[in-house]
């Protein structure tokens, strides 16, 4: 046999000569790569699921990446939930507005504990940031409240804003959404305010990024609709789903999911719409709901896998032959 640098076989050499301990050796070596690869692709591969916040009935609904619903009761015992977030490892932290407290959970909706974060007033929403810290928009109180991976308190990182949404940006920026003020805030990682966007916001509520950076803001009031921001901050469209939401009442929480599809709650249709990477319609998801209000997409957390198993073996043994050369 022979192969290429890649280790791609070119073509069969007849020969009467014994394998070698050499060939031997690269044929391990080629069937451990693979196998490593391999594992590691399918250990990546997981789906991303859409988790639903119900202020209805306390509860947060699960969907799948189809839109099929799983659990309309995925977490329960909640008090007017809000917004979620999750961490590095999947764990699952919400705003549990109605107790005044960010509730905490596995990935799979296991209570961890109820009060992560308490002592907080009418909290809407949360967000990591690129350290592990937790960001709260302590809506009762106009403030935003730092925390640090554990739930200590370190400090107020602004105050006097209406805050509904926070995310932030490639750059470590903060985005707020300012429900009353009509405004959102862009802020540096110092707290210093770096520019407020105004056009075409009337009661801007969730908040989305998409793969170029661009903004995308829930606008529920004057008619519904979606704003677009370029990541400079100007406008890109006032409309960005082109008069669709006209009439649509009650229309807060905006989620992308990173392949192209944004998903917008509808509190008032006990529905979630869901728009293409242009904005167009396409199929709800429905069924389960009670005034949804904020919805997220699930990390997608590598895990463990028989063929990644097998392929750290193959590592492991050519390892082991190398070390014996």
């Amino acid at each position: 046999m022979k192969f290429d640098e890649t280790g791609v076989l070119t073509r069969l050499i007849r020969t009467k000569s014994p394998m070698t301990f050499q060939s031997m050796k690269f044929r391990v070596r080629l069937a451990a790569i693979i196998l490593a690869v391999a594992g590691l692709t399918l250990n990546l591969a997981h789906a991303q699921n859409i988790l639903v916040t119900n202020a209805g009935n306390g509860t947060i609904s699960e969907f799948d990446s189809s839109g099929g619903l799983i659990n309309s009761s995925f977490i329960s015992g909640l008090s007017s939930p809000v917004g979620i977030a999750f961490d590095s490892s999947g764990n699952i932290y919400v705003a549990n507005s109605g107790a005044g407290a960010i509730a905490k959970f596995d990935s799979s909706g296991g209570l961890i504990n109820s009060t992560f974060i308490s002592g907080l007033s009418s909290p809407n929403s949360l967000t990591f940031d690129g350290s592990g810290n937790v960001y709260v928009a302590n809506s009762g109180a106009n403030t935003i409240l730092e925390y640090n991976s554990s739930g200590t308190f370190i400090k107020t990182f602004a105050s006097g804003v209406n805050a509904w949404d926070l995310t932030f940006n490639g750059s470590g920026h903060l985005y707020v959404s300012s429900y009353g003020g009509n405004s959102i805030s862009e802020f540096a990682s110092d707290g210093s305010t770096i520019r407020t966007l105004t056009a075409s916001l009337n009661n801007p509520a969730g908040l989305a990024l998409d793969n170029s950076g661009n903004l995308y803001a829930a606008n529920d009031g004057g008619g519904n609709s979606i704003s677009e921001f370029a990541p400079d901050g100007s406008l890109i469209t006032a409309d960005f789903t082109s008069g669709a939401l006209s009439g649509s009442a009650g229309i807060t929480g905006l989620a992308f999911d990173g392949s192209g599809k944004f998903y917008l709650t509808s509190y008032s249709g006990n529905q979630v719409l869901t728009f293409d990477s242009s904005g167009a319609p396409q199929t709800p998801l429905s069924g389960g709901m009670n005034a949804p209000v904020y919805v997220a997409i699930t990390r997608a957390v590598p895990e463990p896998s028989t063929l990644g198993l097998v392929g750290l073996g193959g590592v492991v043994g050519l390892l082991a032959l190398r070390r014996r050369k």
